[in-house]
């Protein structure tokens, strides 16, 4: 059911390994070429999807739409850094219902 789902983790990182964040910051070196975003999702009793929609300031720069198929689920997406992408970033977790249920900040040196 929706209303038990949860983000129980949310970090960002240079990559995944074996479905693990790897070099989990806050902030990255204005020479790195992608950010991942990964989260841990709690209490999905259906398979639904969530939303990572990204921003660039206050810009949204794209959405990533995610399935998730148990009541315990890790997934992750990435974004790809332009040259220029220096500030402050945020991904904003979105439930079925588009209500967002978690939101973090990153920033680009």
């Amino acid at each position: 059911m929706v209303e038990d789902f949860a983000v129980d983790e949310m970090v960002f990182c240079a990559a995944i390994k074996d479905r693990t964040p790897v070099t989990v910051s806050d902030t990255f070196p204005s020479d790195i070429t992608s950010v991942y975003c990964y989260t841990r999702i709690v209490g999905a009793e259906d398979t639904i999807a969530v939303v990572h929609s990204w921003f660039h300031g206050e810009t949204r720069v794209s959405v990533v739409k995610l399935p998730v198929k148990s009541p315990l689920w890790r997934t992750w997406s990435r974004k790809s850094i332009a040259p220029g992408g220096r500030g402050e970033w945020k991904v904003d977790v979105i439930a079925p219902d588009e209500s967002v249920v978690a939101s973090k900040k990153f920033f680009l040196e």
